[in-house]
């Protein structure tokens, strides 16, 4: 369900090592799951600053409006402007034509971020 190759926040953000100190955010399938079908995203523009663990942008589903919690700390190369006209896609490719934002890194991913298997278990416990 959750993708080996991924590692995972606390706050069901999903990070991909794209290589070149690049990485790729987006939310789990389990968010999607919980909250119902995405029908709003307040993104970052190309150029914002991303910190670990704070806010940068916002997510509504047609059951709750939650805050995008970095699980990086880089600036914000490309956005998935698709997902303005087409939210739910979220929902549809989570891990694919659903992601968020690329990021290049100005630090290293956190030890806190989960695998697969460690996220699975916590949102299972």
């Amino acid at each position: 369900m959750h993708p080996a190759n991924l590692k995972y926040s606390k706050y069901h953000v999903w990070v991909r090592d794209d290589g070149d100190n690049t990485v790729t955010l987006g939310m789990t399938y389990y968010y999607q799951k919980t909250y119902g079908n995405v029908v709003y995203l307040d993104l970052p523009e190309v150029g914002a600053k991303l910190t670990y663990d704070e806010v940068f942008g916002l997510i509504e589903s047609n059951k709750a409006s939650n805050d995008l919690i970095s699980p990086v700390t880089g600036e914000v190369i490309e956005v998935n402007t698709d997902l303005n006209d087409k939210p739910v896609t979220i929902n549809h490719s989570p891990y694919d034509e659903g992601w968020i934002v690329k990021v290049r890194l100005s630090e290293n991913l956190s030890d806190e971020l989960l695998t697969a298997e460690q996220y699975t278990k916590e949102m299972t416990d």
